[in-house]
């Protein structure tokens, strides 16, 4: 019968492992993290910004796992708020440069769909009118908006989609209608809680020529 070391000795930890095999490893990792960032400045760059987060004290600290649904939803919102105030004052300029700064926040943020979702649906899916009235005040979160396109019975397939839009000529209005279970609107983020406004998928209803498709 063989037997095995024993596991007592320092050296044999794992921790201890852990170091030896890197201290022994040929890896530089700030020639990787130059990699993968772009380049020694944008790596350095993306250093300075998740360190202005990490010792802001608004962020971090909480112990999440215990919270109930409520206040996380409470500190991720007062977290959302200092995170937008945080870019302002740290001057950030690119969309990757946000993302860091977002990454060392590591919360899932009651703005997140307003951002990703919302902007670029007013940025990109809007006439000219339509940007000049709601873009500007999108992008400074005077407004708060939802994406709200999934259907309770058709998940992402727009084509099948069936709440209804119908254009009311006298007043100049969309009334908005879900006319059966199945086109409850599903899943449509941050407008329970978070959001003012929202870009709605519907499908469009005009007096004398009917359904016009989404």
């Amino acid at each position: 019968v063989g037997t095995m070391a024993s596991p007592d000795a320092a050296s044999d930890s794992p921790v201890e492992c852990l170091k030896q095999a890197r201290a022994a490893a040929r890896v530089n990792p700030d020639a990787i993290e130059d990699f993968i960032y772009g380049g020694h400045d944008s790596a350095a760059r993306r250093r300075e910004i998740t360190a202005a987060i990490l010792s802001d004290g608004d962020f971090g600290g909480e112990d999440r796992i215990f919270m109930n649904h409520t206040e996380r939803y409470v500190n991720s919102a007062r977290m959302a708020a200092s995170y937008h105030l945080k870019i302002e004052e740290l001057d950030l300029a690119s969309k990757r440069e946000h993302q860091w700064a977002y990454e060392a926040v590591n919360e899932v943020l009651p703005t997140d769909v307003h951002q990703a979702m919302f902007i670029p649906a007013l940025e990109y899916q809007t006439s000219a009118e339509q940007r000049e009235k709601w873009l500007a005040d999108a992008k400074s979160f005077r407004i708060l908006g939802a994406y709200v396109q999934t259907e309770l019975g058709h998940g992402s397939n727009v084509r099948a989609l069936e709440t209804t839009a119908t254009f009311e000529p006298r007043t100049q209005e969309f009334v908005i209608h879900t006319p059966r279970l199945s086109s409850t609107k599903w899943w449509p983020g941050g407008l329970g809680k978070t959001a003012t406004h929202c870009v709605l998928h519907a499908r469009l209803i005009l007096p004398g020529q009917g359904d016009m498709g989404v």
